[in-house]
């Protein structure tokens, strides 16, 4: 399972266990007679069903992770309406809401919207009610939410540590082949419904298998490495570099043409070939280039198309670029 899949139903999960949580409210309030707190709470049940709904389009569709902020927006202020016309208990239900937020958005997002929660349901308290009510309300939300923030930051950070181990390769510092048909996948799907350019290059060291049988592979991993390092200094904002633990680079290219795509291989051929590198002294590098068409072309295609046109490059004599006929 993927990242954005784990994210995706988590959220969907907290969406409906939220809403399932609203109808055994709305069903305890309705059979005490409490209709106030009965009609509330059946508002909010349609709000968290479409946060679930809303969830599983943005994975399927590949959307950006926004909009959550909007739906617990809107709980927040139902809360509000309820608390100015006289339904202080409403408050309480500002506790989970916060919990909440913390587990369906962004961590800078979840501290923004309790930090704003914060102080515009503390002034209508004390508006609606008193100071001390006020005051007790900010005091108790402060807390439960600084206590939930400080674990969802220690939890934020000892998981990406968790999820850089994992996804990059040890001995370049690159990407890894798992992520990069994970990446490719998602930047696929998304291109064909944005429509914007989608471009890879493959690249390959020139001779490297001659290269390991005079040096030796401990020598020839130290090549890799400075490739490595400086492929990284190479790629542009956007850009991301994968290696795929068998002597093959791949760099990954969204929002570039063909037109663009051609030069920038040119770039990093021409500069590789002019730099000077430990064991070796000079080397070339081969590369083959293919941008994807929008005629449903799938990532492990989008690859052969890479790797034949490196092939060819091979052919030709290497220190070239050479772009797939198929793009």
């Amino acid at each position: 399972m993927t990242e954005a899949q784990l994210r995706a139903q988590t959220r969907t999960g907290l969406y409906g266990a939220a809403a399932a949580l609203m109808a055994i409210l709305a069903f305890l309030n309705y059979r005490y007679g409490l209709f106030n707190l009965f009609y509330t709470s059946a508002l909010f049940m349609p709000l968290f069903v479409f946060g679930a709904v809303f969830s599983i389009v943005q994975f399927k569709k590949q959307l950006e992770e926004t909009g959550h902020e909007i739906i617990l927006t809107i709980a927040v202020l139902m809360i509000a309406v309820r608390l100015s016309q006289g339904q202080p208990e409403v408050q309480h239900w500002l506790y989970p809401l916060s919990l909440l937020s913390f587990l369906v958005l962004s961590l800078k997002s979840a501290f923004l919207f309790n930090g704003i929660t914060l102080v515009f349901i503390s002034l209508l308290v004390i508006i609606v009610e008193d100071i001390f009510q006020g005051t007790l309300f900010f005091t108790s939300y402060i807390l439960l939410a600084g206590l939930s923030g400080m674990f969802a930051y220690l939890h934020h950070h000892k998981t990406r540590s968790l999820v850089e181990l994992s996804i990059t390769d040890p001995m370049t510092g690159a990407y890894n082949i798992k992520h990069f048909e994970e990446t490719l996948t998602t930047e696929v799907c998304r291109s064909e419904t944005t429509r914007y350019p989608l471009s890879l290059i493959s690249l390959e060291i020139d001779y490297f298998p001659q290269i390991k049988e005079v040096h030796g592979q401990a020598q020839a991993n130290e090549v890799i490495k400075a490739i490595s390092r400086s492929l990284n200094g190479m790629i542009r904002a956007g850009d991301s570099l994968y290696y795929d633990g068998n002597e093959r680079f791949y760099f990954l290219l969204p929002f570039t043409p063909t037109e663009g795509l051609v030069v920038i291989a040119e770039r990093v051929r021409r500069s590789i070939e002019e730099q000077t590198w430990p064991v070796v002294d000079s080397l070339t590098v081969s590369l083959g280039c293919t941008t994807l068409k929008t005629d449903h072309e799938t990532a492990q295609l989008m690859i052969r198309h890479a790797n034949e046109a490196l092939q060819e490059a091979q052919r030709k004599g290497h220190n070239r670029v050479s772009l797939s006929a198929k793009s």
